[in-house]
């Protein structure tokens, strides 16, 4: 039986093991520290882009709510100036804080004036506070401004898609003028109004002209654009009477009420229902917040006439490119509004 020597090579060979295996399990634990340092910053990197998309995406849903029109004072005084003031998102009149598309990503919206546009408030800052995983925050500064023309999506915009026609009305509908820019013949708020307008204006004797029949668009805040222009509110009967004796356009701002007619050039802004009695021979822009009714067949608007909702003996309507000029050079008509850039903060 062998003793010493064989005894000490064993020795040296478990201590060899040993050596060997306290290196692999260093370089394996180093190994483990640095793969999980990486995971650590990758996942921190990723958490930080999503907090940065969901910034963006506060600051294009607070841009989507605005309604058209020339000045975004009462979207920061929280009176007014949104398409949907029922569905204002992260701006102010809601909540103030919108969770997207979950806990924990979320951003709030803070809406600011920017000086330096051409009309006062033409200019808006958005400023976005936005969180996500592990705990990340983005800031982003967002800057809105309007659109270079007047907002004219359609001929006839009945924005919630409600049309009451009477049964042996004649309702013409002409968009051919205007095709260049892509103005449709009809527009409401939404698909759905659109294609309920639509099937209610095909029942009855109506002839729709144009690229497209119909459109979705997001309304005027007519009471907000009213306020900003600066036009003095009068009585419709002195509207109508001012109108007709008028050889240039003129802006002109009623609450509401009832009209013996309309004939003449220009701008009507109605904050509430408004209703026709009498002829109707217009050139330029109709805006009525409420209700338009329409009493006479004896009507024809070159233009643009937009309602929340209509009921009409007939008329015909036609886009008119001048007529929208030369009302827009009398009181600015409401733009859309354009998201013009991002900054990161």
């Amino acid at each position: 039986m062998r003793t010493g020597p064989w005894r000490d090579d064993r020795g040296g060979a478990l201590v060899a093991a040993i050596v060997v295996l306290a290196l692999l399990l260093a370089t394996t634990g180093a190994t483990l520290a640095m793969t999980r340092s990486h995971l650590w910053a990758a996942g921190r990197a990723r958490a930080a882009w999503q907090a940065r998309a969901s910034a963006e995406a506060g600051a294009r849903h607070a841009a989507a709510t605005l309604a058209p029109g020339t000045s975004f004072q009462p979207v920061v005084a929280g009176t007014g100036g949104l398409a949907r003031p029922g569905a204002a998102g992260p701006l102010p009149g809601a909540d103030g804080w919108t969770w997207f598309p979950g806990p924990p990503w979320g951003y709030g919206v803070t809406p600011s004036l920017l000086a330096g546009g051409s009309v006062a408030g033409e200019l808006l800052v958005l400023d976005v506070e936005a969180t996500g995983p592990r705990g990340t925050r983005r800031h982003l500064r967002a800057t809105v401004g309007r659109a270079r023309n007047p907002w004219v999506p359609a001929v006839l915009v009945v924005a919630s898609g409600e049309a009451s026609l009477a049964a042996d009305a004649t309702l013409v509908v002409d968009a051919t003028a205007d095709a260049a820019r892509g103005t449709a013949a009809l527009a409401a708020d939404s698909r759905e109004s659109a294609a309920s307008l639509l099937a209610q204006v095909r029942s009855a004797k109506s002839t729709l002209r144009g690229a497209t029949e119909s459109a979705v668009c997001d309304p005027v805040d007519v009471a907000a654009w009213a306020a900003a222009s600066g036009v003095p509110p009068a009585g419709p009967a002195s509207v109508a009477v001012d109108l007709a004796g008028s050889s240039v356009p003129l802006a002109r701002v009623v609450a509401g009420g009832s009209m013996p007619s309309l004939e003449g050039r220009g701008v009507v802004a109605s904050t509430g229902d408004l209703r026709i009695l009498g002829r109707v021979a217009f050139a330029g822009a109709l805006l009525v917040a409420g209700e338009l009714r329409l009493d006479s067949t004896d009507c024809a608007i070159a233009g643009i006439a937009t309602a929340r909702s209509l009921r009409a003996a007939g008329c015909s309507l036609r886009a008119d490119p001048a007529a929208i000029a030369a009302a827009d050079a009398t009181a600015r008509l409401p733009r859309e509004a354009v998201l013009q850039g991002l900054s990161e903060e």
